[in-house]
C-alpha cells in the first residue's frame, strides 16, 4: 500500500506496485485525480479505480466515470462505504484490512492516492 500527494505521484506509485485497486481523489495539488486517471488507464486499462472525493462537481464526476471510475464515494467518508466498495471488485479475495487514522484502507497489496 502506498499513499501520494497528488496525481504525478499517483501515477508514479501505480507504474511501479500496480495495485490491486487505487483510490483517487479529484482534487489534489498541482495533478489532479483526472490527469492521474488518465494516466493510471494508459498504463493499464483494466485498472480498478474509486473516487473518493468531497467535490460532487457533476462534471468532474461524469469525466471520472468516462474514463473509467467504478465507484464514488464521498468525503468524508464511512470506513464501511470505501470497505464495500473495494470489497466489490474482488468478493473471493482476502478480507479487507482498515487502518487507523489518516491512513490509507485497501487489500495489502492496494493503493490508495
Amino acid at each position: 500500500m502506498a499513499e501520494a500527494g497528488n496525481g504525478k505521484e499517483a501515477v508514479d506509485h501505480y507504474a511501479q506496485y500496480r495495485p490491486t485497486a487505487v483510490t483517487v481523489d479529484l482534487v489534489m495539488p498541482g495533478y489532479d485525480g483526472i490527469y492521474a486517471m488518465r494516466e493510471i488507464f494508459a498504463l493499464d486499462p483494466d485498472a480498478q479505480v474509486i473516487v473518493v472525493s468531497a467535490i460532487r462537481h457533476k462534471s468532474l464526476l461524469k469525466d471520472a466515470f468516462r474514463l473509467g471510475a467504478i465507484d464514488f464515494v464521498v468525503k468524508p467518508f464511512d470506513q464501511n462505504a470505501l470497505l464495500r466498495a473495494l470489497e466489490q471488485l474482488a468478493p473471493c479475495a482476502e478480507p479487507i484490512a482498515a487502518s487507523q487514522g489518516s491512513e490509507t484502507l485497501g487489500r495489502s497489496n492496494s493503493w490508495g492516492g
